[in-house]
Order: C-alpha cells, then sequence, then structure tokens
C-alpha cells in the first residue's frame, strides 16, 4: 500500500516542481524584459528631450546680430549647446558649474523660448526620477532659470513644493511656469470643479488662461471664491466664461462675474433673449413622475420661478453662430457642440475627442433617470441630441449635475428614451 503511494506521489511530486520552476523562469524572464524595457524607454525620453533641447538652444540664442560677437563656452546658451551636442554623439563632457558662466545677464535671450525649455525640462523631471540619469537635465534647468529668473533654484524634488520656491523669486514667472506645466498635462488632468452639490462648475486652463464652464445659482458665489482661492486661482485668472444655456443654475452669478471679472462671456446666439429676460423658459415638461414631484420641490423652496439677473449682452460677449464658430473654437482650443432639447440653446464643449462638457444634456444622480435631465423642453430634438452624443468621438461626459460617466453610459441608456412621457406643471 505505501510502495504504490510512493510510485503515485513521486511523478506527481516532480510534476508539480517543474510547472513551478517554469512559471518562475517565466516570471524572471518577464520581469527582465520589463527592466530592460523601461530603461529603453526612459533612454529613449532623454534623448528625445536631448535632441529637442538643442533645436530649443538654438531659438533662445538671439544671435550675434544682438551679442555683436559670440562668446562661445563663455555663454551660459554657448556651454549648453556644447554640453548637449556631447551627449547626443556620445562624447565625453565635463559638468561645468553654473558659477562657472560669466557675463549671463548681459546677454539678451529669448524668455518664451527659455520658459518653453524650462516647461520642457520640468516635465522629464516628474517622468524620471533617478539623479544619476538626469543630472545634465538638472543642470539646464539652472541655466533656464537663471535667464528667466537672474537665479537658479538650487534644489528639485516635487512640482509643487518647486513652484512655492519660484514664487518667492518671482510670483508672475511662477504662475505662468505652472500654467505652461499644466498646459501639457492630458485635458483630464487639466479640469477643475469649483462647484458644489448642487451644480457643478468647472475650469479648464488653456492658452489664454481659465475656461469657466458655468455658474452656479447666485447664492453660491462666495462658495465658487472659496474654491477658488483653494487651488490658488484668482478672479483675473478666468479669460473666458462658456454658458451652455441660460437657466438660472447656470448663470446664477454671471452678472456678478462679468463686474469683478474681465472674462469674454461665449454663448449661443439663441441664448440672447433668454439672459435678457432673466427667467427660465417653462416650454416642455419633466421626464418623469420622480422629475416632476422634485420640481414641485423647488416650488416649495422659493425656486419655482426659476428667475436670474438679467444680462444685457454687449460687446463683451462672443456670440456663436455659423460665421464666428470656428474662431472661437480655435480661442478655445475645443469644439462647440450643438446639443439642444433640454432648451433651444443648449451647446457643448468637446476638448481633445476626450471629454465633453456636456451642460444639462445628461445628468447623473437623482432625481435624474437613466443619466436623462429633468426638464425636457423640445422631446424630438433631446433625442437627436443622444444621437450626437452616440456618434462624435470622446470617452467622458462632465455634466452639470453628478459625476463624470462614459459614452458607453450614453449609449446603453438610449433606448429609455422611447419611453419618456413629459409632464407639465400646472
Amino acid at each position: 500500500m505505501y510502495s504504490g503511494n510512493v510510485e503515485f506521489v513521486l511523478p506527481l511530486v516532480i510534476l508539480l516542481i517543474s510547472i513551478t520552476g517554469f512559471m518562475v523562469a517565466k516570471l524572471f524572464q518577464h520581469r527582465k524584459k520589463g527592466i530592460k524595457s523601461a530603461y529603453r524607454v526612459k533612454a529613449q525620453r532623454l534623448q528625445d528631450y536631448y535632441k529637442h533641447l538643442r533645436e530649443d538652444l538654438d531659438s533662445i540664442c538671439m544671435g550675434t546680430e544682438y551679442c555683436k560677437i559670440c562668446s562661445g563656452e563663455s555663454c551660459i546658451i554657448g556651454h549648453a549647446k556644447n554640453h548637449i551636442n556631447a551627449i547626443i554623439e556620445e562624447k565625453e563632457t565635463k559638468i561645468t558649474n553654473i558659477e562657472e558662466i560669466s557675463t549671463i545677464k548681459r546677454k539678451p535671450f529669448s524668455h518664451e523660448k527659455a520658459m518653453d525649455s524650462l516647461v520642457d525640462t520640468l516635465c522629464l523631471l516628474g517622468d524620471i526620477q533617478d539623479y544619476s540619469a538626469i543630472e545634465t537635465v538638472h543642470i539646464m534647468r539652472k541655466k533656464m532659470e537663471i535667464i528667466l529668473f537672474g537665479t537658479d533654484i538650487e534644489k528639485y524634488e516635487y512640482f509643487d513644493e518647486y513652484i512655492e520656491k519660484v514664487m518667492t523669486v518671482d510670483k508672475e514667472l511662477g504662475k505662468e511656469v505652472r500654467r505652461q506645466f499644466n498646459l501639457r498635462k492630458p485635458i483630464d488632468q487639466r479640469i477643475i470643479n469649483v462647484g458644489n452639490r448642487i451644480s457643478n462648475v468647472y475650469l479648464v486652463e488653456s492658452n489664454e488662461g481659465y475656461i469657466l464652464i458655468d455658474t452656479g445659482y447666485k447664492e453660491y458665489l462666495e462658495t465658487f471664491k472659496s474654491e477658488l482661492s483653494k487651488n490658488n486661482i484668482s478672479l483675473n485668472d478666468i479669460a473666458y466664461i462658456f454658458i451652455t444655456h441660460a437657466h438660472d443654475d447656470h448663470v446664477g452669478f454671471l452678472y456678478q462675474l462679468m463686474e469683478e471679472t474681465t472674462a469674454k462671456i461665449i454663448i449661443n446666439h439663441k441664448s440672447v433673449n433668454q439672459l435678457e429676460k432673466g427667467q427660465n423658459s417653462f416650454d416642455g415638461g419633466c421626464s418623469s413622475r420622480l422629475a416632476w414631484f422634485f420640481c414641485q420641490v423647488m416650488k416649495l423652496v422659493g425656486k419655482g420661478e426659476h428667475r436670474f439677473q438679467p444680462i444685457i449682452v454687449s460687446d463683451r460677449f462672443l456670440i456663436i453662430d455659423d460665421h464666428n464658430r470656428e474662431k472661437i473654437e480655435e480661442r478655445l482650443s475645443a469644439k462647440i457642440i450643438d446639443l439642444p432639447g433640454h432648451t433651444h440653446d443648449s451647446i457643448g464643449l468637446l476638448f481633445d475627442d476626450e471629454i465633453l462638457f456636456s451642460g444639462d444634456a445628461v445628468m447623473n444622480g437623482l432625481p435624474s433617470l437613466h443619466h436623462i435631465i429633468i426638464w425636457i423642453e423640445d422631446m424630438l430634438e433631446y433625442k437627436k441630441s443622444w444621437q450626437k452624443m452616440m456618434t462624435i468621438d470622446y470617452k467622458k461626459v462632465y455634466p452639470a449635475h453628478g459625476k463624470p460617466i462614459s459614452k458607453n453610459n450614453i449609449i446603453s441608456n438610449y433606448k429609455s428614451l422611447k419611453k419618456i412621457k413629459l409632464y407639465r406643471l400646472s
């Protein structure tokens, strides 16, 4: 009996050991490949950076037209060029201390190009943490800092900490470094929600400053300002206010912002009359019995008339029509999407075919059902807008109410629109 068990168990043990050995070998092999792959990626990233920086250095230098005579190695840019060329050509090079470079302040340099190179450098430092691999990168960082700030920042560990140090040297330049750094990020990392539990109010950083998407109810202005302060953003940093439609929860403190900022206001040409009237339209109805009940509750808490401060449209407004749409889109670096149905003037904003700010074309959370907004002016137009959202390219919808949802949520809930019956308010 015992002998038979040994004959049965021994081959099984050998098989298990063999399988385990094979799996461990594969694991080490994959790990080794992964390390090599990561190393190759880092090396390529550095090589690409050096080649790009070499081009930038030519732009930073204003040439002998300004300098009269090229100082070569005695110039901070001349020294940087020689150093970068040696690295690209894989030649030995000596890292000279910043202090050894003379006549820095007397040289004319392109500050715009130096800023671009500094931000490129900071982005690289965020990706590669190994100091031994990027010692030269830090040398280049310090050169750009001296050109821009007149001094170098001795230590760099994290970007936020670095910006705090820069701010103590030059606050305005520090803000510009932060802005350009943020603009290198993907769009979903450039969105700040400065709204509240009732309404989302989004800020998106752009080339000209922040784009504010909608405002909340009038009484949330101070909350909005508090959120700006938490994010180290001032009212003057807002370049544009994009209004998705003229409803009280979207233009509630627009009048106050117009008084306190110089921001341009971007609206649909169909919004003009509603803005000047200062009240929501009551065309259409509630999209469900639950939505109807919610609207009755809003009446009880004093929101039933849906009034807001009337706004006279002036030259300060960029009014979207067929003639200027492309120019406005160019200024925003985004596409304007017509999304009527909830209201006749509803529009959205699409960034990088990634993120769609939909206003009230969709909603996420009670009293909404199936992401359908609780008030619909025109059911046929609303369905068409959903069909459009199902066909255009993007990944996520950022609604005015509720958390972001995926495009698949729109597609999977479209069938629910066929069952919608509108309930009019008495």
